[in-house]
């Protein structure tokens, strides 16, 4: 975390890490025998805005740049790793427990799709 600007309430820049992993054996006409496995890891940056009060809404904008990987076993094995961007903007209230999250995300990888996501928390904070 670095502060933006001078004294306690200044904005902050936040730095996260975050990964997924996933595993699988599939079955059916297209997937004969084998596993699947897919993986992923990318460092979150957003700004929350300082000089709010407690019970005042705060929107906070962030980009997650990361790298991907997936390879499938099998008769037909194969592999293969791309650069991932997401971003979006979360929106909440410290004193409530409702948050609202808007997203992308795109994996760089020919004829691939951008992914969208809305999200909606309710009763956690």
């Amino acid at each position: 975390m670095s502060a933006i600007g001078s004294g306690r309430d200044g904005s902050r820049l936040r730095f996260a890490l975050n990964g997924e992993v996933g595993y699988g054996q599939p079955s059916g006409a297209t997937f004969s025998e084998g596993s699947v496995m897919s993986g992923a890891v990318g460092i979150p940056i957003s700004i929350v805005s300082g000089s709010r009060a407690r019970d005042e809404m705060r929107i906070v904008p962030f980009v997650t740049p990361g790298f991907g990987f997936g390879g499938r076993r099998g008769e037909s094995s194969a592999s293969g790793t791309a650069l991932m961007l997401g971003g979006g903007v979360g929106i909440y209230n410290r004193s409530n427990s409702v948050a609202f999250s808007f997203g992308f995300q795109h994996v760089a990888v020919q004829d691939a799709g951008t992914q969208i996501g809305l999200a909606l928390v309710l009763g956690g904070r």
